[in-house]
């Protein structure tokens, strides 16, 4: 893991054109608009985000395989247990790239983990996975609508996505 944000640079070139009209697609303009009213807020996320990389690269540590979305929907369940499955998104990295999901969905995983492992969770670390996440989430879906596309039911769930991703006080909250 590099912690890069892939878009990252698309989304650049996107926030440096709010003042003209984007008409590359159905999407284009509303996510032109959109990003106008958080344009501020999103580059001190971005801000946060690379202060907490840097900090979080120098303390180091073990590297593990990780899964990268351990979520409920990527678990199925077997006879033989539970099974991680949708392994696309695996790396080596710190283990925190994986706990931070499922503290979000559970927020007793933390000190599950602490007791079961001995390890004191790494706030910092925690953070810039989610971090991470917003920031791909939103970077990507810009990069889809500034440039040329159709509207359709995957553009229109990812509109509805970028609208969830681009949120100043989910940004607050890491």
């Amino acid at each position: 893991d590099d912690f890069s944000i892939p878009s990252r640079d698309r989304l650049n070139i996107a926030l440096a054109d709010l003042t003209s009209t984007w008409s590359q697609g159905p999407y284009s303009e509303p996510t032109r608009a959109l990003l106008q009213h958080v344009a501020s807020d999103l580059e001190g996320a971005f801000s946060q985000y690379d202060r907490l990389v840097e900090l979080v690269q120098t303390r180091g540590g073990d590297r593990v395989v990780t899964h990268g979305e351990p979520h409920r929907g990527n678990v199925i369940f077997t006879n033989e247990g539970a099974s991680l499955i949708d392994w696309g998104t695996a790396l080596q990295a710190p283990r925190k790239r994986d706990l931070w999901s499922l503290i979000d969905e559970d927020s007793e995983v933390a000190s599950y983990y602490s007791t079961r492992t001995g390890v004191a969770l790494d706030s910092e670390a925690l953070t810039v996975y989610r971090l991470w996440w917003d920031l791909c989430e939103v970077s990507q879906y810009v990069a889809e609508f500034y440039n040329p596309h159709l509207d359709s039911t995957d553009t229109r769930v990812a509109w509805q996505e970028l609208k969830r991703y681009v949120d100043p006080m989910r940004w607050l909250q890491c």
